[in-house]
């Protein structure tokens, strides 16, 4: 066995989460560029993180009575069962 420590590791990550969510509550002044910042972490570590099978992503999610919701800044839904039902220049509806 090696000498891995998963508490170790996962408290790195979190550490790691945690700066760069600092960095742009700190470092960037504009309310919308700072949220937009924090989405961006958020769906990188569900992306790096989540099985293949799911997927996180900003999208609007429309529902089986064919309502459509507003922009949703992190979606994470099965690729499998929820295909993209339009996707254009980084536009999503799921």
């Amino acid at each position: 066995m090696t000498d891995w420590s998963l508490s170790q590791i996962l408290e790195t990550l979190n550490d790691t989460i945690q700066w760069r969510l600092d960095g742009g509550r700190k470092g960037l002044s504009h309310p919308g560029t700072k949220g937009d910042a924090s989405e961006n972490v958020w769906l990188n570590l569900f992306q790096t993180y989540l099985p293949k099978r799911y997927q996180a992503e900003k999208a609007h999610v429309v529902d089986s009575e064919g309502k459509f919701s507003q922009q949703i800044d992190v979606v994470i839904f099965d690729r499998q069962y929820s295909p993209f039902i339009f996707h254009y220049e980084g536009q999503r509806v799921i």
